[in-house]
């Protein structure tokens, strides 16, 4: 997949680091500017301050030793490699600096990568920057999702669904948990998942026939899914991290639909009490003390139905003081 950023000169937290082709023809990557009023040198990434005193060439220092001081720069930040991303800079590999374990992990990157030659590239994360995929932006794919009901025949290869676990896996979380877990259910797993949610609506019929006509009609409709994910999280056994991770696995899925969007796949989320079905569960696969929060059918679509109209943000959106 080959990626496009256009970079703004301001700077903020959430960086993206490259390598640039040829450094000579790159501009340098701006250093910490001194601040008129307060004399003090700030992170061109985040505006926070950089740690010691500023010697007499302008440099910060510690004031303990008087060597140059490590900068500080607030919050925490730790690389994850993404898909190559290029830019007018010239950038041929890349990573996406998040918050991780160490709050001097950006600095010292930084100054690693620009003593073996590495032009950084930084962007904000808000307008004027814009990253785009494949020719589409975020907001764009956004617009374009549908629930797809429809796909064509066509099973998905693995090199084409790895792709979406890879962008889901870069979803925030909280201390970094990672508490997604994801299952690729093959033929025969889609069918016993078909069968277990077949059996829960069999049971609402009264008529032995009409419900095993309903057991296999669900079970085949699962099997003829191009591909069908079962996304799970670990349930940790603190109530608080539990619900910050269950947001967390729930920003992963919607991350895999945007990327779908962007590859040209649909997908369809599906819930339900299902999920934690004992039957449902074994067919999955999914670990003890997992939970399964989603089911996403993923495909070329075959049809795509039509935006439904929607009451804008502003009618549930409140400013406050």
């Amino acid at each position: 997949m080959r990626s496009t950023l256009r970079a703004s000169p301001a700077m903020t937290a959430g960086a993206v680091v490259g390598k640039a082709v040829n450094t000579r023809k790159t501009a340098r990557a701006p250093s910490a500017a001194r601040s008129i009023e307060s004399d003090t040198v700030r992170s061109p990434a985040t505006g926070s301050t950089l740690g010691g005193k500023p010697d007499v060439a302008g440099r910060r220092v510690s004031a303990r030793t008087g060597s140059p001081a490590r900068p500080q720069l607030g919050d925490d930040l730790a690389a994850r490699p993404v898909a190559p991303i290029t830019s007018t800079g010239g950038v041929s590999e890349g990573v996406i600096l998040n918050r991780g374990k160490n709050a001097h992990q950006f600095a010292s990157r930084y100054h690693r990568q620009r003593r073996r030659g590495i032009q950084p590239l930084e962007c904000v994360r808000h307008p004027p920057a814009v990253i785009t995929f494949g020719g589409m932006n975020v907001t764009e794919a956004i617009a374009q999702r549908r629930s797809i009901k429809k796909f064509h025949d066509r099973p998905l290869t693995r090199e084409e669904i790895e792709p979406l676990l890879e962008a889901a896996v870069l979803a925030p979380n909280h201390h970094l948990t990672q508490p997604w877990r994801f299952y690729v259910l093959g033929p025969e797993s889609r069918r016993r998942y078909g069968l277990a949610l077949g059996e829960r609506k069999a049971r609402k019929l009264p008529d032995p026939d009409a419900a095993n006509a309903v057991r296999e009609k669900t079970a085949a409709e699962h099997v003829a899914f191009p591909a069908l994910i079962a996304v799970a999280m670990v349930k940790h056994e603190n109530p608080e991290t539990r619900e910050e991770d269950y947001a967390a696995v729930m920003q992963a899925v919607s991350i895999i639909m945007l990327a779908a969007v962007e590859r040209g796949l649909g997908t369809h989320i599906r819930t339900g009490a299902v999920m934690d079905d004992p039957a449902a569960r074994a067919a999955v696969g999914v670990g003890e003390g997992e939970r399964i929060v989603a089911m996403l059918s993923v495909g070329v679509p075959a049809e795509v139905p039509t935006s439904k109209t929607r009451p804008g943000a502003a009618a549930v959106t409140r400013w406050t003081d």
